[in-house]
Parts: structure tokens; sequence; C-alpha cells
């Protein structure tokens, strides 16, 4: 009887075992060609000269998809993802080799190597780029794969300034040393209002903020994703004794570039910057209010040749480290 019982026992292990490793099988060939040719439909629509961005995303990305490039914060959304790549210049030469495709149900991870030359918006020169890449596909209700997540991965090193970095000077004063709120890295969320610099949508960036060598000014660094596209910025702080006020240089790869004002009351951050954009006067203004060493929110606006203030954009900041 008890030997009867263990082989029962035993048999229902067995069975429930192979269950479990029927559950966990691996992709079908099926779903394996479908995947591998889903990605290289999509590498033919990009390489098109007159791609239009807003098919292939659909095509390619789930409608919340993410997507993780190099130097670049995350894109999250179709929106966000079609308009960075309308953003990066014209692809002359493109390459994704697969490398394995793995995964069991409706979920598959791919593994490439990618090289691209590309020349960038503004640029004179192509530019050559090569890394690794990881997509994680979903299959959808209607069985086809899409693209949930993507991550690129790039072999060059860093490129770029390298900032020399350190505290605020020995001798900095008060006014000096509140610029020191900022310094660290920072996560920017919030949402554009629709302007003429921007469509509605929304707005994500990193920020990192460190002194100068020598510290007397501060150098923070912008990696912005607007509805429109990315974006990046660098912004400098000084105070001037003399002067008793805060000073601010902005420059942006949009062309944007020159000297602001910055009022500090309490916990309110007050930026103007005056610029000449189609020969007419525009303001700037950036304003960060209930500022803490960890948080705060910001908004942006804008004034036509002398007109009111108007709201670009708003959201909060927190520190991240």
């Amino acid at each position: 009887m008890k030997a009867r019982l263990l082989s029962v026992v035993s048999m229902g292990f067995l069975v429930f075992v192979c269950a479990t490793c029927q559950q966990q099988a691996g992709l079908s060939e099926k779903d394996t060609a479908a995947i591998r040719q889903a990605s290289d439909q999509a590498s033919k629509m990009g390489m098109d000269p007159n791609v239009d961005w807003g098919a292939y995303v659909s095509f390619y990305y789930t409608e919340d998809a993410k997507v993780m490039m190099p130097g670049m914060p995350i894109l999250e959304g179709r929106d966000a993802i079609k308009a960075a790549y309308a953003s990066m210049g014209t692809i002359q030469d493109e390459k994704w080799n697969t490398v394995s495709i793995e995964g069991h149900g409706d979920m598959a991870y791919q593994q490439l190597a990618y090289s691209y030359t590309i020349i960038p918006p503004g640029a004179s020169a192509p530019v050559t780029e090569k890394g690794k890449c990881i997509v994680v596909w979903k299959k959808q209700a209607d069985g086809t794969w899409k693209a949930a997540r993507d991550i690129w991965n790039s072999d060059a090193p860093p490129a770029g300034l390298s900032l020399p970095a350190g505290g605020a000077k020995p001798d900095a004063g008060p006014e000096l040393e509140r610029l020191g709120l900022l310094v660290g890295s920072w996560k920017l969320g919030g949402e554009s209002k629709g302007s003429p610099f921007m469509p509605t949508g929304k707005i994500s960036a990193t920020l990192d903020c460190q002194w100068f060598s020598g510290g007397s000014q501060l150098v923070c660094l912008y990696n912005m994703m607007y509805p429109n596209g990315p974006v990046q910025e660098l912004s400098i702080y000084g105070y001037d004794p003399e002067a008793k006020a805060y000073w601010n240089y902005d420059m942006d790869s949009t062309g944007l570039s020159g000297f602001g004002k910055v009022v500090i009351q309490k916990d309110v951050w007050t930026h103007v910057w005056d610029f000449k954009v189609g020969g007419q006067a525009v303001r700037l203004q950036l304003v960060l209010s209930d500022v803490t060493p960890t948080a705060c929110t910001w908004k942006n606006y804008y004034s036509m040749g002398g007109g009111p203030w108007t709201p670009i954009a708003e959201g909060i900041a927190i520190k991240v480290k």
C-alpha cells in the first residue's frame, strides 16, 4: 500500500514537472521568424529617405513602449519616440544584425549589434555609430509582435567636455553658497501647454549641476525630451557681489543663447532672459518655486514683443543624488 501511494505521488510530481516544463518552453519557430521579420522590416522602413516616422513607430512599438537611447532621457510612448527619431537627422547607412532571439509565451528578448551613419541636424559631416541593443518584444492580441522596450548602448567612450569640478570656494558668502542647493543630479517631469516653441505634450529631463573649478560658478547641464524632440542645454550661474545680483548664461542645442538675471527671494528663484527670434524681441522666464535641497516645482513663460507672460510648460523636479 505504501509503495503504491509513493508511486502515485511520484507520478503526480512527474506530471507537474512535465507540465511546468511545457509552460516554460521556448519560442516556437513561427514566433522567432515573426520577430526577425518585424525587426528586418522596421530596419528597411528606417532606411527609407522619405521615412514616415509615425508609421514606423506604430508598426514597430507598442503604444506604451519605452526607448532608452544613449545620452537621453527615457522616451515614453509613441509620440515621444516619434519626435526623437524625427529630430535625429538623415540616416545614410544602417545595419542591425540579430545575435539571438530567446523567450517564452508572449515575451521575447532580441540581442542585436548595430552600426549606422547619420548626418545630425546642422552638421556638415556624417557620424558613424556602433553598439549593441536589447529589444523586449511582446506578442499582441492579433498575433503580431511589437517592441515594448528598446535599449541601446554605444561602443564608443563618452564624448564631449569634461568639466573640472569642485566645491564652493572657501570664502564664499551666503549668496553664493545659496546656489549650492542645485548641486547634484535631478529628474524633471512636466507638461507643455502648447506654444510657438513646442506643441502640447509630456516633458522629461535630467539635470546635473556642479561647482566649476574654483567654486565661483555653478554649471548645470540639461538633457531634455520635449514633445517636438530632444534638446540639450548648458546653464551657468554666478553672483556679482558688487552689483549684489545673481546672473546666468544659458545656451541650448536649438541655437538660443544669452545672459539672464536671477532673483532669489526665499524659496522662489525667478530667471529672465532676453532673446531675438526671427528679429523679434522675446523674453523667457523660468520660475522655480518651493525650492529645497531635494525638490522644487518649475514653470516656463514667454513674452513676445513686450506682451504679457504666457505659460509654456510646468512640472516638478526631484533630486535623485
